[in-house]
């Protein structure tokens, strides 16, 4: 999962996002598991994550309240691996979690709504984009907080990005910083 939308999704999620605001968001499970002896975790040097989601929302007219349901799952491995093992698909699993999220939005509607399908679309990648970058920040403060308790290196979850990772000039100016292709440093 390297981009969470695309423009069209960021977009439309953005006109109706200034009607939402943000009221809970709670931790409903946690499941996290060592699949190989601890022993065999600590060696490592550099735990590799790759991390999944699952996302259902629903929309309650009557109270106006926006529920998204978020499952957000890393996989840790070896990141120093033979990189035959990493192509063939055969990477041994070490850590394994899932951590779920109920989110819960007050939606207040502007006076000249959009039609009901239109509005729908809106919530539906609102609830995609803002739901997982909500609650992002917890998911990776609970993986490195697990992880320290575990007795294990810690897991770390890269930033969230949410549109296509933008591609990179590979110029570097007087100072060595890198400058992108608009011509501005990235600094």
């Amino acid at each position: 999962m390297r981009e969470l939308a695309d423009k069209d999704e960021i977009a439309r999620a953005g006109r109706i996002a200034r009607f939402l605001e943000l009221r809970t968001i709670e931790l409903v499970s946690v499941d996290a598991r060592i699949l190989v002896p601890a022993d065999r975790v600590n060696e490592v040097a550099t735990l590799a994550v790759e991390h999944s989601r699952e996302i259902g929302y629903e929309f309650d007219d009557q109270s106006s309240e926006l529920q998204v349901k978020l499952g957000l799952s890393a996989d840790a491995y070896d990141d120093d691996e033979e990189p035959e093992s990493r192509e063939e698909g055969q990477r041994e699993c070490l850590v394994s979690a899932k951590i779920g999220f109920h989110l819960r939005y007050q939606f207040y509607p502007p006076r000249d709504l959009p039609d009901a399908e239109e509005v729908q679309k809106a919530m539906e990648s609102f609830a995609k984009i803002n739901g997982v970058y909500n609650a992002w920040p917890y998911f990776r403060e609970i993986l490195q907080n697990l992880s320290i308790r575990m007795c294990i290196p810690p897991i770390t979850v890269p930033l969230l990005q949410l549109g296509p990772k933008r591609e990179r000039d590979e110029s570097v100016d007087s100072e060595g910083h890198q400058e992108d292709k608009l011509g501005q440093s990235p600094d």
